[in-house]
């Protein structure tokens, strides 16, 4: 089965801070709100970083923000360059994004106990499965148990590596679904106990997000092949 896609991207989401916004670019904004509604944080206030304040800061906790997305992928989803759309193995994409963010924001030091939040664009089935299909069924427990594998093994390494390690006080990763929601994890609570640590998460407001929506289900032979078309997203001129 193959799905076609539409990825909304929301205006001016790769503009940079300016002074006139306050320094803080729309994709920052995005995050906030992804803290507020997808998260559940409440009291934010943007931190200092001159006093190594993460991002965002609420009752003595902070959460740092990042956008897990290839360079080379950001001309295709403003539009400037046609969307690549060879065969591409996304998750092991996004795994890889995921770790250049992780290492990035670990060089960071803050001065209280931090949660770094990871924002991907990429939607990647096989880790939010269950919220679409039955995985108690023997055969479809038999055909994802090995694309879960994967997930599994990179969360537990995540906590290891960053968590237990005392580098970051939590992980959370927001990944959009294919059906305008967000699969959230929280590697703190996977580790303990895996189906705790996954949340499905609906929004009011989709298009302030980036997400994603099924236009097409094609019944062939592939396991899950995705075709994207982006929409929503007007270049500055």
């Amino acid at each position: 089965m193959s799905l076609e896609l539409e990825l909304s991207i929301p205006p001016h989401f790769f503009d940079s801070a300016k002074e006139e916004n306050d320094f803080e670019s729309v994709s920052e904004r995005i995050a906030k709100q992804f803290l507020k509604e997808i998260c559940g944080v409440n009291n934010l206030r943007r931190g200092d970083e001159k006093a190594s304040e993460p991002d965002y800061v609420s009752n003595d906790r902070g959460y740092e923000v990042t956008f897990a997305i290839k360079q080379s992928l950001i001309p295709q989803l403003k539009g400037v360059q046609p969307l690549n759309h060879s065969n591409r193995n996304t998750e092991k994409e996004t795994i890889s994004d995921i770790q250049t963010a992780l290492e990035r924001k670990k060089e960071k030091t803050y001065c209280l106990p931090t949660t770094l939040v990871i924002v991907t664009v990429e939607t990647i089935i096989p880790w939010y499965c269950n919220f679409y299909f039955d995985i108690d069924d023997p055969f479809m427990r038999l055909m994802w148990s090995k694309r879960i594998q994967t997930r599994d093994e990179f969360f537990n390494e995540m906590y290891t590596d960053y968590i237990g390690s005392g580098i970051f006080d939590n992980i959370i990763i927001i990944n959009p679904t294919i059906k305008q929601e967000f699969a959230v994890f929280n590697i703190k609570a996977f580790h303990q106990q895996s189906h705790q640590g996954i949340t499905r998460v609906a929004t009011t407001k989709p298009l302030a997000y980036p997400t994603y929506t099924i236009t097409n289900v094609i019944k062939d032979d592939n396991f899950f092949q995705l075709k994207t078309t982006i929409i929503g997203y007007s270049p500055t001129i």
